[in-house]
Parts: C-alpha cells; structure tokens; sequence
C-alpha cells in the first residue's frame, strides 16, 4: 500500500533447565581398627531444575582399602564394574548406597584412609554436562596429630613480617 512499516520488539524470558548433580561420601564410622571391615555411604541429589539423563560415579579407593561390594544397584544404579555406577534418569530425588571396604592389617594409629567418589553427568538430552569429586576420609583409631598452619598475610612482600599460627590438633 506504499504505507512504511514499523518494527516492534519485545521482551522474552528463557527458563534452562540443567541438572546440578551434589555428591557426599561419608565413612561408617569414621574411626576404624586395622582390618576392620566397614562401609562408605555415597550418596547424590539433583538439586538443579533440569533432569540427568546419566550420571556416572566411580569409586577410587586408597592403597591402604579393599573393597569387598556394594549396594549400588539397590539404589537404581547399574554396575559397571568393580567400583563403577551408572544411573539413568535423575530427577530431584536422592541416590544412596554403600561400598563396603576393609582396612589393611598392618596400618598404625593415625593413618588416614580416603575414599574418592567421582561424578560426571549429563544433561536431559544426554550431552555430558558437567563432573564433581569428593572424599571420604576415615582414619584408624589411637592416638594421632594433625599439623595445620595459617598464615597472616598469604602473598608477604620481601621484608614483610610473616605471622605463622600452627595449629596442633
């Protein structure tokens, strides 16, 4: 019609949804004796909007651990292997198992036994998304000391006064 055209915008708002996957590891109980066999509970939650389509969690288990099984299929995983999980699916709900492991025999008061859990995820659509790690630390009971130290000023200039506290639990 030869009239001009005009052109008109607007405001539009994208909800995404994504999964976030948090992972905790915990000792049971957290101070064992040599050889004892006890269990690390793992346990995951999708506290993101978005579903995972898989999650993986893989086990790493200190030299001073054996592991002797688990409970992971119980929890709706699939067993990939000795110390391998795989879970479809995960909406907002919270995943919980345990690995049981045993203590070697010849470990003295004070030694320390960490147990790595490994994340990785997808999206609802299955491109992989993200991964996560924490670490259960159980220790063999007796007497033992932790050294810790704080420093001050963490980047000291040279002739800068440094002040150390050593903390000896």
């Amino acid at each position: 019609s030869g009239q001009s055209q005009t052109t008109t915008t607007d405001v539009a708002a994208v909800s995404i949804l994504v999964p976030v996957i948090r992972v905790q590891a915990q000792p049971n109980p957290r101070h064992v004796a040599s050889g004892e066999t006890f269990n690390v509970t793992a346990s995951f939650f999708n506290v993101g909007s978005g579903r995972a389509r898989y999650v993986w969690i893989n086990a790493t288990a200190g030299s001073s651990l054996t592991v002797l099984g688990d409970d992971g299929a119980a929890a709706g995983g699939t067993s990939l292997g000795p110390m391998s999980w795989l879970f479809e699916n995960v909406s907002a709900q919270v995943y919980v198992f345990n690995i049981t492991v045993r203590a070697a025999e010849n470990l003295l008061p004070g030694d320390r036994l960490p147990f790595r859990i490994n994340a990785s995820y997808t999206d609802g659509q299955g491109h992989m998304f993200d991964s996560t790690s924490v670490v259960a630390r159980a220790t063999i009971h007796g007497p033992s000391f932790v050294v810790e130290t704080v420093v001050g000023e963490p980047r000291p200039h040279p002739g800068d006064l440094v002040h150390v506290v050593v903390y000896l639990n």
